[in-house]
C-alpha cells in the first residue's frame, strides 16, 4: 500500500507538472491568468490523476498506462522547449 501511495503521489505529480506545462506552451495566457490555472487545475488534475491510479489493482497496468502518456508529454515539453527562442 505504501509503494501505491507513493507511486501516486510522485508519479502523479509528475504527470500533472508536465500536463500543465503543456497548457501553459500552446496557449497564449497571460502570466497572472496562467498562475491561477495551474493552481487551481493543477491541485484538482493531480487528485484526480491519484485517484486514478488508486483504481489500478495491478500496478503493471498502472504503470503501462502512466508511463507512457509521461513520455510523451515529457518529449512534447522538450519539443517545445527546443523551439523557443532564447
Amino acid at each position: 500500500m505504501w509503494f501505491r501511495t507513493l507511486l501516486a503521489v510522485f508519479l502523479a505529480g509528475a504527470l500533472n507538472s508536465s500536463l500543465m506545462l503543456n497548457v501553459a506552451l500552446l496557449t497564449p495566457i497571460e502570466r497572472a491568468n496562467y498562475a491561477l490555472l495551474s493552481f487551481v487545475g493543477g491541485f484538482i488534475l493531480w487528485s484526480a490523476l491519484a485517484t486514478v491510479f488508486y483504481c489500478y489493482i495491478n500496478l503493471k497496468q498502472l504503470l503501462i498506462i502512466a508511463l507512457p502518456t509521461l513520455l510523451a508529454s515529457a518529449s512534447l515539453n522538450t519539443f517545445f522547449a527546443l523551439r523557443m527562442p532564447s
